[in-house]
């Protein structure tokens, strides 16, 4: 489904089933749109954790073994503190990301 598309009940199925197609029409026939709000809040709880998670992941380096050998970011790697942005966003990343971990997020900085 792009995402000028409309079926609304579709997307619901989707989203209930986490893409699995075998469980659509279960929940298309079996469930009621108030039976399945509890359900599709839940849903979109989970993917914002899996959002923040990967980002996280990201953000303190971590690759996909798949993916390790291509290069994703085209920055310095291990640059110092506040090197990439040349100081301008040390305090805001500190506040941001805390004190603790900012030499690890500035080493592979994009900005």
């Amino acid at each position: 489904m792009g995402q000028g598309s409309t079926d609304y009940i579709g997307q619901v199925c989707v989203l209930l089933s986490s893409g699995d197609i075998t469980k659509r029409d279960e929940i298309l026939w079996n469930y009621t749109p108030g039976e399945c709000e509890s359900y599709i809040e839940f849903k979109e709880r989970e993917i914002v954790f899996r959002e923040s998670f990967i980002g996280l992941m990201v953000a303190f380096g971590f690759q996909d073994p798949q993916h390790s050998s291509k290069q994703t970011l085209k920055t310095k790697k291990n640059q110092g503190i506040g090197e990439y942005c040349k100081g301008a966003d040390v305090d805001e990343c500190t506040k941001y990301f805390g004190k603790d971990v900012l030499k690890r997020v500035c080493a592979s900085c994009p900005n």
